[in-house]
């Protein structure tokens, strides 16, 4: 099924159902086709955005890539390079890594309960827990938001970064930006369905503020790690209200 706003080309969404390697409860991969259906129930139009973004979405469909991560990653930057404004819907955040290859942009907002700031992962130096890192290896600059948890060694490497924490002032950084939108920086409370729920989030109305704050000048976006197989009544809502603000903010009035 298509996104029910589908019928513009102001925005590309692409579905890439991908697992990757996880280190929580497998799911991540059916978040696409479960946020598609959520977003038929929610209302088209965004109030704080005065956008009505029915027609304005361009749904692409989903992409499949292989199992294994590293020609996974080239397929999904064949993929997104060469849509407009895309959005993607993942799938395991290791999917940013991809999009943003094939996109090249100059800031990530990377929203998060974890740093992702790992060298290696469970034996792979290409897992969900080490997108950041990568990120950063490959010269981008990856603004935080919403971290709060992390190995030592995590911690030593991202207090020498730009992050905010959930009670922080947020001071949206200059220029256009990627943003990444992994749904566990919300508390579990407000999203449970995630692979690795970490206590002591955000709520939903303060990552819709922060989106708004970037209203413009989000040239690309994800949202990523939304489990429905451990919770689907509310979280893939959460995921969708989510994107419908991204569009909106993206496309302006």
């Amino acid at each position: 099924m298509r996104l029910p706003w589908h019928g513009g080309r102001d925005v590309d969404v692409l579905g890439v159902p991908y697992e990757g390697p996880i280190s929580g409860m497998p799911g991540a991969s059916e978040a696409p086709a479960w946020i598609r259906r959520a977003a038929a129930l929610i209302e088209s139009y965004s109030p704080e955005t005065s956008v009505d973004v029915a027609g304005r979405v361009n749904d692409v469909g989903d992409v499949y890539p292989a199992h294994d991560v590293e020609k996974a990653l080239e397929e999904i930057e064949e993929a997104v390079r060469g849509l407009r404004r895309p959005v993607i819907l993942g799938g395991s955040h290791v999917v940013t890594l991809g999009a943003v290859r094939a996109l090249r942009p100059k800031t990530i907002v990377y929203m998060d309960a974890h740093w992702d700031l790992r060298e290696e992962y469970m034996g792979g130096r290409l897992s969900h827990a080490c997108v950041a890192r990568r990120l950063v290896e490959e010269g981008y600059k990856v603004v935080f938001y919403g971290v709060r948890s992390g190995s030592r060694e995590e911690w030593e490497v991202g207090r020498r970064m730009e992050m905010y924490g959930v009670e922080d002032a947020w001071v949206p950084p200059e220029g256009d930006v990627y943003i990444s939108v992994d749904v566990d920086v919300l508390d579990p409370a407000f999203a449970p369905g995630v692979g690795t729920p970490e206590p002591g989030g955000v709520d939903v109305g303060k990552v819709l503020s922060l989106i708004h704050a970037l209203r413009g000048r989000i040239v690309a976006a994800d949202i990523v790690e939304v489990n429905p197989l451990v919770e689907h009544r509310i979280t893939p809502v959460v995921a969708a209200k989510i994107l419908r603000e991204i569009v909106a903010s993206m496309v302006g009035p």
